[in-house]
């Protein structure tokens, strides 16, 4: 009598065991998914934060001084130059929520004289970031 009550446990057990695999695998890649969504987010937030950084130094140490630096950016989709009264680098990162665009203001008006920048998608690059004049600094890529 106490086999029958073991096998007959044992057997429930795996029932639910089975029956709840699928929803924690399931459980498991949408965290997985959810969490790649952010590391890339951050990469790219790193990259624009060092691109910006490296401006604002170059820009800060005067005309003719140049620095390179080197970025890693996941799933962009776009990166543009605005200018205004000051320089803003703009990502546009293609999620599984569509697109998501973030960006980072420098203190000097940006250029892109060889449009390198459109080439941008993911991967890892290495910019040449040159202060041609006191309110200009350009963005290459060597």
């Amino acid at each position: 009598m106490k086999a029958q009550v073991s096998v007959e446990f044992l057997i429930v057990i795996g029932v639910m065991m089975v029956l709840l695999l699928p929803v924690i695998v399931y459980a498991f890649s949408v965290l997985n998914f959810e969490n790649q969504i952010r590391i890339d987010i951050s990469k790219s937030q790193t990259a624009l934060d060092r691109i910006s950084n490296t401006v604002d130094s170059v820009g800060s140490a005067g005309t003719g001084s140049a620095l390179y630096t080197d970025i890693f950016v996941s799933k962009v989709q776009n990166v543009r130059i605005e200018n205004a009264n000051q320089g803003e680098i703009i990502f546009t990162l293609l999620t599984s929520d569509g697109t998501t665009s973030m960006y980072r203001i420098t203190q000097y008006n940006l250029t892109n004289s060889d449009n390198s920048l459109e080439n941008i998608k993911t991967g890892n690059y290495r910019l040449l970031i040159n202060a041609t004049n006191s309110t200009h600094v350009d963005i290459s890529m060597p």
